[in-house]
């Protein structure tokens, strides 16, 4: 009988266990969805049993990594952009300062000091525009209507009148600033007076503009002949508002005292010729019509004034002038 040590003994009993718990490699199954399957080649590791995934740990755990990704793109954003749009924001940003920087216009290069010639020309070129710019009186008279201007519209005919009468070069004549501008003989901006006339022309137009309080414009037109040197005119009032112009003659017209006429126009004729039989040859006393049509209304160029006379001796019976303050025109007796 064989005596075994208890060395031998005990690697010989381990040697034994390790080879019955060994399962054999033809005698593997590996179950998947209810199918059986011989696995020729699988060897199960020695003492290693089959591991089971757990789902729930796994899970778990991909949650608190998101959470951990989540609150660190979160901070990163608040900070400087997270991820993908944090790169696209700062790309964008870059690229929009750049773009700004290339287009911001560079400051004008600084004007070169003029010279004394040059300064010269520029206020002879803006004095020359100055002047030819109208303003005031002539402004208003460009604008104001021709059916108000009898010396326009016979200016009108007398330069239709010199255009060929044939067709082919006939020209039709228009009322506008050019053809206006050739009858004026005398303007004074200043004090807003012009005077028009047609060429060789013993008939003239005068006017005046005065002005109201609230920019309202009042307009005095005298139309005058001359012939022989004896002058007859009639005096008509405008007024301008937001509808334009229009006639206002019975509002502004000066009502006369005709029995003071009658006393000044005696003692003048009298004074002049020494008696009264060429004022008794103009019927004043008895023939109104006579006495009014003798009577004349001259703008005054110096002040605007309106001076009213007697157009024969001649011999002045009033002045209007513009009160500014209380908008009307004051009527003044001339005495002697």
């Amino acid at each position: 009988m064989l005596f075994i040590g208890y060395s031998a003994s005990a690697q010989f009993l381990k040697k034994k266990k390790t080879t019955a718990s060994t399962p054999k490699a033809d005698s593997v199954v590996v179950k998947k969805d209810s199918v059986v399957a011989k696995k020729d080649s699988v060897v199960a590791p020695v003492d290693e049993a089959p591991v089971k995934f757990d789902y729930k740990s796994a899970n778990q755990k991909a949650a608190e990594k998101n959470a951990t990704n989540t609150n660190d793109a979160s901070y990163s954003g608040n900070s400087s952009g997270s991820g993908e749009n944090s790169n696209s924001t700062e790309k964008s940003g870059t690229n929009s300062t750049t773009r700004t920087a290339a287009t911001k216009p560079k400051p004008a290069a600084k004007p070169k000091p003029m010279t004394a010639a040059e300064k010269k020309q520029a206020a002879e070129e803006a004095a020359a525009i100055e002047a030819a710019t109208p303003k005031g009186i002539e402004a208003l008279y460009y604008q104001f209507p021709l059916e108000y201007l009898p010396v326009v519209k016979d200016f009108m005919a007398f330069k239709q009148s010199e255009s060929p009468e044939d067709e082919l070069h006939r020209v039709k004549v228009k009322d506008d600033n050019i053809l206006r501008k050739q009858i004026i003989r005398f303007k004074d901006i200043e004090h807003g007076y012009m005077m028009l006339q047609k060429p060789d022309e013993s008939k003239y137009t005068k006017m005046q503009v005065y002005k109201k309080k609230n920019g309202n414009l009042i307009m005095a037109v005298e139309q005058s002949d001359c012939p022989n040197n004896v002058c007859s005119g009639t005096l008509k009032f405008y007024t301008k508002t937001a509808g334009g112009w229009k006639e206002a003659t019975d509002e502004f017209y000066p009502k006369i005292d005709q029995k003071f006429v009658i006393s000044r126009l005696k003692s003048a004729y009298k004074k002049e010729y020494k008696d009264l039989e060429l004022y008794n040859s103009h019927d004043y006393e008895n023939n109104d019509a006579n006495l009014n049509k003798a009577i004349t209304y001259q703008i005054a160029p110096e002040d605007g004034s309106i001076v009213i006379a007697e157009q024969n001796l001649p011999c002045k019976l009033y002045t209007m002038t513009w009160d500014t303050k209380k908008e009307k025109f004051e009527l003044k007796k001339i005495e002697n």
